[in-house]
């Protein structure tokens, strides 16, 4: 599962009348990052509460890759300095 099937996913979900959804992942084993992480962007911005239910650990740990800051160190850039032209 990509991106645009988690866009067309909640395109379809968005026109239902319910205002609570129940996703059952009884099937999905595995889901792309870009799934997970579109997934996770259109439940955020969703009008709908969505509960999910039967997530296997793999689908979990996914959708829990997304939605948690990145651990990794980041480094701070020194200002932009133009360039000098030094004579040869």
């Amino acid at each position: 599962m990509f991106r645009g099937v988690a866009d067309s996913f909640f395109d379809e979900m968005e026109r239902l009348p319910e205002s609570r959804l129940v996703f059952d992942f009884a099937d999905v084993r595995s889901i792309s990052r870009s799934f997970a992480d579109q997934y996770s962007n259109r439940k955020s911005k969703s009008s709908k509460v969505v509960i999910e239910v039967n997530k296997t650990r793999e689908v979990q740990q996914m959708l829990d890759l997304v939605v948690r800051p990145s651990s990794g160190s980041r480094v701070k850039l020194p200002p932009f300095q133009k360039p000098q032209l030094i004579a040869a």
